[in-house]
């Protein structure tokens, strides 16, 4: 007997708000508040539980709209849910790429700028680049601290709290995934219910996450130091 590799099919898939009897090939089918109505290349609709469906399926690349794991989706959250202003995620995300590019053209200017040949500040120059598209983009991946973890650990090397905190940003990142991949949240949404518990852990997660990693961005790049380093005349 041979074996063989089933191909990968796209679907379109909505999750359902209300229970609604679905006409499937099997007969009439009950699906539930939370389940995935998956509809097939052939038209066929089927009802699927939420979480089978998040281990079954993915979003196609072209598909892909915002990641929970994401300073924007975190952002929009604590606005939108927590707060209850009236914010759409677009809204979110236009103001975090105005301050990406802001943030990009000063860091350029102030490169341009700063005349001293220094290796130091060569690397906090293009950690501190690195670290703002990697964190304000849209789409996120755990792995994408290796981008400027090295960079990192060269810069800290010498301050015992700085390394402490480079470890607890480490920590936030192993509970992130895999820990918490599939508990808490997946590449579509938080898992659990808006406004239960694991909903509220997986958003105190990310929030503390990306509130270490931005200080330890701050304190390994030391923006205070290199604004008076440029700026500062000394006579």
């Amino acid at each position: 007997m041979s074996k063989f590799t089933k191909l990968p099919i796209e679907v379109d898939a909505v999750r359902l708000k209300d229970p609604v009897f679905i006409e499937t090939l099997e007969g009439n089918m009950l699906a539930r508040v939370g389940d995935w109505l998956v509809t097939g290349t052939h038209g066929e609709k089927y009802p699927v539980k939420h979480v089978i469906f998040i281990k079954t399926y993915i979003p196609t690349r072209m598909d892909i709209g915002y990641f929970p794991n994401t300073i924007i989706w975190t952002l929009y959250t604590w606005l939108h849910d927590v707060l209850h202003f009236d914010v759409t995620m677009d809204y979110v995300l236009g103001f975090v790429y105005i301050c990406m590019v802001i943030s990009l053209l000063i860091l350029f200017y102030v490169a341009l700028i700063y005349k001293k040949q220094d290796p130091v500040m060569l690397l906090k120059f293009i950690l501190c680049a690195i670290m703002i598209i990697v964190l304000a983009y849209k789409v996120r991946s755990p792995q994408y601290v290796i981008w400027f973890t090295p960079l990192i650990c060269i810069l800290i090397a010498d301050n015992i709290y700085k390394i402490g905190l480079f470890y607890i940003t480490q920590i936030l990142g192993y509970i992130e995934f895999p820990l918490a991949f599939g508990a808490l949240w997946t590449n579509i949404e938080y898992t659990n219910p808006i406004y239960s518990t694991n909903w509220y852990l997986a958003l105190i997660l990310f929030t503390i996450e990306f509130s270490a990693l931005l200080l330890l961005g701050w304190f390994t790049i030391e923006p205070v130091k290199i604004y008076k380093s440029v700026f500062t005349k000394t006579d």
